[in-house]
């Protein structure tokens, strides 16, 4: 790598400081400043390049992330919806099998769709917390815009 000598002047408080962290490296006060400097124009154009749109990306993610998740809420949905059908269809088959009292069969329905609910309860409890994990925060979408 190719070096260039440049001359810096700066105040005697940050020059005792440098001095002082050069000796605390076991550096020379041109090497200490030379990486300083490095990490500061790397910082500087990381800084230009990518900081700026890092709130756009994530917005966008956080945006694609919503659709799927909606998505995914739909699909469990429609599921649960089903499997309680298929439940209450099951339920009335094993009726006209069975032999019992229209209370009798007014109980078992109600049983069914009992059983459908708590079945359905901790899978779609989950998903709520995981909707709720992957909205787009307010703050995110503010920065964005301006």
């Amino acid at each position: 790598m190719a070096t260039r000598n440049i001359t810096i002047r700066v105040s005697t408080a940050t020059h005792a400081a440098l001095k002082e962290a050069a000796r605390d490296n076991s550096s020379t006060l041109s090497d200490l400043g030379r990486k300083y400097l490095e990490a500061a124009v790397e910082r500087r154009a990381w800084e230009d390049g990518v900081a700026p749109v890092m709130p756009k990306i994530r917005v966008e993610i956080q945006t694609k992330l919503v659709k799927m998740e909606e998505r995914f809420a739909r699909l469990l949905a429609r599921t649960a919806i089903e499997g309680g059908v298929t439940k209450r269809l099951v339920l009335r088959i094993l009726t006209e099998i069975r032999t019992g009292t229209a209370d009798e069969i007014v109980e078992w329905e109600a049983d069914a769709w009992e059983s459908s609910r708590k079945s359905l309860y901790q899978p779609l409890k989950g998903v709520n917390e995981l909707l709720e994990t992957l909205r787009v925060a307010p703050e995110v979408s503010d920065k964005s815009e301006n």
